[in-house]
Formats: C-alpha cells, structure tokens, sequence
C-alpha cells in the first residue's frame, strides 16, 4: 500500500491525456478544436502539485464502490504535462512524475522518495476544424521509479500505450475525449483507459471542467495485491477543476478528484493546485 506525506522535487513522468485537455481549454475562448497538434516550436506545460489521502480501500476480488479498511495514506507528487509542436500535424506529449509516499499502518510508517514511471508519446493531428479534432497517440512508458512492495513508486515494466483522442467545442464550451489501452511488454497485464473532460465558461475569466478517468486491468499473470501495485488497478474516478485566466497565456487551477469506484487500490481524494502556461 501506498502513502504520500512530503515530496521533493526529484522529476516527473508523462501522458498526453491532461496535456490535451488543457491546451484545449486554453483554446476555448476561440472555440478552437485543437486541443493537442500545436505549431512547430510553439505548446504549453502544466506544472502542478497534488495531494492524495485515503485510509480505506476498495478489495481485490471484484470492481464496485464497497471499501474496507486500509493502511493510511498521504502522497505528495509534483507532476508535469506538456504538449511540443514539431510541425506537419505532430506533437511531442509527455506527463512527467515524482513523489513522496508515506503509508502508516499499526502506528508503522514506511516511505518512498523518488521519480515514478514517466510517460512520452509522438502526437499525430487527423481532422481539425474549429468545432471538431480527432488525433492518434503512440505513447512508451519507462519505469523510472521504484518498485518495491512496500511502498511502490512504479509498475516495475515497460509499456506501450496507443491512444484516440477527440475534442467538440463551441461558443463558450467544449468536450474530450481519450480511449487507449496501455499494453505492459511483458504480459503481466493489459489496461483500458478512458479519459473525459467537458467545461464551459462562467465569465470573462472563470471556466468549470468536470473530469472522468476509467482504467480496467486485464490478463494479468499474477494477483493484483490490494492498493499495492503503482499502475496495475481497476478505478473509476470524477473530478472537477476550476479555472482562472490571469492572463491570455497563463490560466491557474484548482481540482478536487475523488476515488469512487475501483478494484485493488486505495480509495481516496485528491486535490490539484496547477496552472496552464503557453509557451
């Protein structure tokens, strides 16, 4: 089981996912469609610092909202998403991650410091129009971090993960969404992600998101401990995000996500301070 109580500063880790959805928002006062194919040397990045709690967990023998007790948990990561245009409809995508994670149980805390799995992926724009964009992602996960059982900071294995992603938008809101399926090189698992995102703008300068991330694990050869292994879960998590554009090319967030439907992993909230930066 996993906890966070403090966090250095060590490193990140990558997807394209968050990196699209806030490039996309970025675009919506011009009801832009296209939330991930920027121009040659021009994207953004999304620094942010989130804090993750939760004292319970849902079991491992099936997928529901039922929970039962856990070791405490408290984790800190600094994460960082962004988007590079390279020209002719491709994009550089990364989510970069690093953490501190604390887990107490029966008054024993164990920890672990240290960079997670980091993600980056090759961008490649089909339609885009001002209402509408679809891409294709080929994305590579590296295990950069940790581990071990106790208090794992990564899968331990390599892995591929092609994604569709695809983006509505109008005057004053728009919609995403992302399908793909992380494949772990070694077989000890595939895992079906499904990622949404839809917001409208209260005001000149405020804008509501709400947010939907869906992952099933499949064919794993070997058990899935209860809140112990990193990236291979089954979970079903909501959220929202409010939005403040300070100004054109820089836009702060605050988020809140909680845990509310999963499989072998730890059942919690998380809250999300970041801000969105055009570069």
């Amino acid at each position: 089981m996993k906890t966070i109580n403090r966090m250095r500063f060590n490193v990140m880790r990558g997807a394209s996912a968050a990196g699209g959805l806030a490039l996309f928002a970025l675009g919506m006062q011009n009801a832009c469609a296209d939330p991930w194919i920027p121009a040659a040397s021009h994207g953004f990045i999304d620094p942010m610092l989130r804090y993750y709690s939760a004292d319970n967990a849902f079991p491992s023998n099936r997928f529901g909202t039922s929970t039962v007790p856990a070791s405490k948990q408290d984790y800190w990561q600094f994460r960082l998403t962004g988007s590079e245009g390279i020209g002719h409809r491709f994009s550089i995508e990364y989510d970069l991650r690093a953490a501190q994670i604390a887990d107490t149980k029966h008054h024993r805390t164990v920890t672990a410091t240290g960079l997670q799995d980091q993600e980056v992926g090759l961008n490649y724009g089909l339609t885009q129009s001002k209402s509408f964009a679809d891409s294709l992602t080929l994305n590579i996960v590296v295990p950069t971090g940790s581990a071990l059982a106790a208090v794992p900071l990564s899968s331990g294995h390599y892995a591929i993960e092609p994604d569709v992603q695809m983006g509505w938008a109008g005057s004053g809101w728009f919609t995403t969404l992302e399908l793909g399926t992380r494949i772990f090189t070694n077989g000890v698992a595939t895992q079906v992600r499904f990622d949404s995102s839809a917001g409208i703008r209260l005001s000149q300068r405020f804008e509501l998101m709400g947010e939907a991330f869906l992952a099933r694990t499949y064919h794993s050869s070997q058990p899935i401990a209860p809140t112990d292994n990193a990236e291979l879960y089954n979970l079903l998590r909501l959220g929202g995000k409010l939005q403040y554009r300070l100004t054109p090319d820089v836009r702060p967030y605050l988020g809140f996500e909680q845990y509310v439907a999963g499989k072998g992993i730890h059942a919690g909230y998380r809250v999300t301070v970041g801000a969105v930066i055009r570069i």
